[in-house]
């Protein structure tokens, strides 16, 4: 399961079973279901102003979606195998993907057209990253090599030959300058991105390297390995600075704080470890996954880590307490269910709380579903949908009515205007059986582009939002 926080750190992508979902990263509740995909997702990534999500998925193609309304923007087809990695520009303008067809293609995030083919892998693409001024794209293959590709020309710049097995993860130093890559064949090994010539090779994992990053300030290279270890290393000398030893099964993925001064490693060990990157000292073992760890990722503040499991949960920790705040379950006929550990109030699908319960007296056989419990439990989640006009609608009219829907009471509507809280006319219906909303909002708009957005809070304080854009052109 992938798993990436926002840029901003306020929400949570995850790819998984034909499904990218959305989820608030402080309440832990399903924004939003991404459908669309008819095969397994592996990887999803943020654009870098948050506002969409690229995935990539075995049924051969990368989808691009709003992260505010979930909506699909577009699906780029072009591969004839998975697709095994996702990239977006520095600048969000471009898609890189890397697929099992051996190609590294190059998308417009915009129009969703082709813009190039990289040829030149004879083997599967395992992983692809841009430089951090975006002209240039990095590649690892399973035929042993690292390729470097000018993004305007799509020319292959250079090929890096070293590694003697398959390249399974690459990763630009921050400042452009290196690249560094982690294989099967037991490496590290460091490049200069301009001469493409061999700077160091990091000796000393025993097995598989699945995992490499760079420190924030590009000084030390992290690795995880399946011979149980993350090894910490000198980016300038090559030498071996701390070998963090803890886990008990493969490590594979490393990621390090934002400040630099911790690392974190999931492994199929079915824990999260924290470590101290100066003192190379275990601070916090992350336990409550039933399978391998695959992801993890930190914060942008460095508060929390959030980990993707084959146990089907992501599980969001708190650093300081060591402990989940958090626990999503993504649960069969795309059913879901979140947790509080600690805490009775649930939030779940319609049919979510149906796949647990409660036990009594530790007697497996004496149960009962959490759907028994709804009335006490189950916290209800605002839904705000607006029915028209149709985003991005052209109109010469100075004032537009919006309607919109919601499912719950609300304490609380703010209607905003290019990010500015507004007052308008309204005119409220409510249906006094189902308890349901539908409001009329008359807005006045701005010349040229007007992004109305409606934010609702219900009796619980839980939020939800919707937004359209409209036009408003001289007439």
């Amino acid at each position: 399961m992938s798993v990436s926080f926002s840029p901003d750190g306020r929400r949570i992508a995850s790819g998984s079973y034909y499904t990218v979902k959305l989820w608030d990263a402080t309440t832990a509740k399903l924004i939003s279901t991404f459908q669309g995909h008819s095969d397994y997702v592996r990887s999803v990534s943020f654009s870098p102003d948050g506002r969409r999500i690229a995935s990539g998925s075995s049924d051969d193609t990368v989808k691009l979606w709003d992260a505010t309304t979930a909506k699909l923007i577009s699906t780029f087809q072009g591969h004839s195998k998975s697709v095994l990695s996702v990239s977006f520009s520095p600048d969000g303008r471009r898609i890189a993907s890397g697929s099992d067809d051996n190609t590294v293609k190059l998308w417009d995030a915009t129009t969703a057209k082709l813009i190039s083919t990289f040829q030149g892998h004879t083997n599967w693409v395992w992983s692809v990253s841009f430089s951090p001024d975006g002209r240039r794209i990095a590649s690892g293959s399973s035929d042993k090599t690292v390729k470097l590709w000018d993004a305007k020309t799509a020319k292959r710049i250079s090929t890096f030959q070293g590694h003697s097995k398959s390249v399974l993860s690459v990763s630009f130093s921050p400042d452009g300058r290196r690249i560094a890559s982690g294989s099967d064949d037991k490496t590290v090994k460091l490049w200069d991105a301009t001469t493409a010539k061999l700077i160091s090779t990091f000796q000393g994992h025993t097995s598989w390297v699945m995992s490499v990053s760079f420190s924030p300030g590009g000084r030390r290279i992290a690795s995880g390995s399946d011979d149980k270890t993350v090894k910490l290393w000198d980016a300038t000398t090559a030498k071996l600075i701390s070998t963090f030893q803890g886990h008990t099964s493969w490590v594979m993925s490393v990621s390090f704080s934002p400040d630099g001064r911790r690392i974190a490693s999931g492994s199929s060990d079915k824990t999260v470890k924290l470590w101290d990157a100066t003192t190379a000292k275990l601070i916090s073992t992350f336990q409550g996954h039933s399978k391998s760890v695959l992801s993890v990722s930190f914060s942008p503040d460095g508060r929390h880590i959030v980990s993707g499991s084959d146990d089907a949960s992501i599980r969001i920790w708190n650093v300081q307490t060591e402990l989940a705040s958090k626990i999503i379950y993504n649960l069969s006929k795309n059913q879901w269910l979140t947790i509080t550990p600690g805490k009775q109030n649930y939030f779940s699908s319609p049919n979510g709380d149906a796949y647990a319960g409660i036990r009594y007296a530790n007697d497996s056989y004496n149960w009962k579903p959490l759907s028994d419990f709804r009335e006490q439990y189950k916290m209800d989640i605002p839904t705000v949908l607006i029915l028209s006009p149709v985003s991005n609608l052209r109109t010469v009219q100075s004032t537009i009515g919006v309607n919109v829907y919601t499912t719950v009471p609300l304490q609380q509507t703010q209607v905003f205007l290019n990010n500015q809280a507004i007052e308008t006319e309204t005119l409220l219906i409510l249906d006094p059986v189902k308890k349901d909303h539908r409001c009329d909002y008359f807005i006045p708009l701005l010349q040229n582009k007007n992004t109305i957005r409606f934010d609702v809070t219900n009796a619980d304080g839980i939020q939800a939002s919707d937004e359209v854009v409209v036009f408003l052109e001289g007439e």
